[in-house]
């Protein structure tokens, strides 16, 4: 949309002082992806491995595939019904960040939709001052937004934690031309950029609790004491001696990331001759 900026009868009456220019335009992208990873049996979620032991009567050829039933380290033999105690961090970290099964007894599959949105609007003034002097100031804002599953750049293969990715951006020229006399143009031109990132983390609706931040009953010390702050779950990762393995991890989130730039040059043109300098 655009035209002259004009009030009839009191300014730019004849339409060839002031113009404006607007625009807007956005898109909207529905994206799926398939999710598919193992996850522990309801019974191993309770710490109870008898689906692995030939000898128990929940032995489950599907489970014990890989599976070796866990061995009490301080005995070396098989722990009592084959159910091995639970920590309550790690119970913490089962609940919030490995969903349930529900492709068979081991397996987890969904499909979730990926939503990706942007926006960008803009608008510009050309004003002619004089017969020598033009001006225009153009200022443009666009917002991007997706939803990232697994969490982003991550090794997380669940869906149990979602990175939301929004990135803002805006833009703006003023450009001022003026003819001194008709072979030197002095052309004056300032600019600013920003480009900003934003990530958070969300939970998932795969995550069994609901949440992916650390319980009122945690216990885990950090590594380092800056990080005691950090409400999220640290990632956990189980490979080996078990039929699957899988990593699940929130990162470094939340991160923000701007750079502002602002630029301006002078370009003074003349003509002599045949030369322009």
């Amino acid at each position: 949309l655009g035209g002259p900026v004009y009030i009839p009868g009191h300014y730019n009456t004849d339409k060839s002082k002031t113009f404006f220019f607007w625009s807007e335009e956005w898109r909207r992208y529905r994206q799926g992806t398939v999710i598919s990873a193992g996850v522990p049996s309801l019974l191993m979620r309770q710490g109870n491995f008898s689906e692995c032991d030939k000898a128990s009567s929940n032995y489950n050829p599907v489970v014990q595939s890989g599976c070796a039933v866990p061995l009490n380290p301080s005995t070396g033999k098989a722990f009592t019904g084959d159910t091995v105690p639970i920590n309550a961090n790690a119970q913490a970290l089962l609940n919030s960040l490995v969903p349930l099964p529900n492709n068979g007894v081991i397996g987890y599959v969904n499909a979730p939709s990926l939503p990706t949105n942007w926006r960008e609007d803009e608008i510009r003034v050309d004003h002619n001052v004089s017969d020598k002097t033009r001006v225009f100031a153009r200022y443009t804002q666009d917002t991007w937004n997706t939803i990232a599953s697994p969490s982003l750049w991550t090794s997380s293969v669940y869906d149990t934690i979602q990175t939301p990715f929004n990135g803002p951006a805006k833009s703006a020229v003023l450009n001022v031309t003026h003819n001194f006399k008709p072979n030197l143009l002095n052309e004056f031109v300032m600019g600013f950029t920003e480009d900003q990132i934003f990530l958070y983390n969300k939970v998932g609706a795969s995550s069994p609790s609901g949440s992916i931040n650390k319980p009122s009953n945690w216990s885990e010390n950090n590594l380092f004491p800056a990080n005691a702050g950090n409400p999220l779950l640290p990632a956990v990762s189980v490979s080996g001696g078990l039929p699957f393995s899988f990593t699940e991890d929130a990162s470094n989130h939340p991160w923000f990331n701007s750079n502002p730039i602002i630029t301006w040059k002078d370009n003074l043109a003349w003509v002599h001759g045949a030369h322009t300098t």
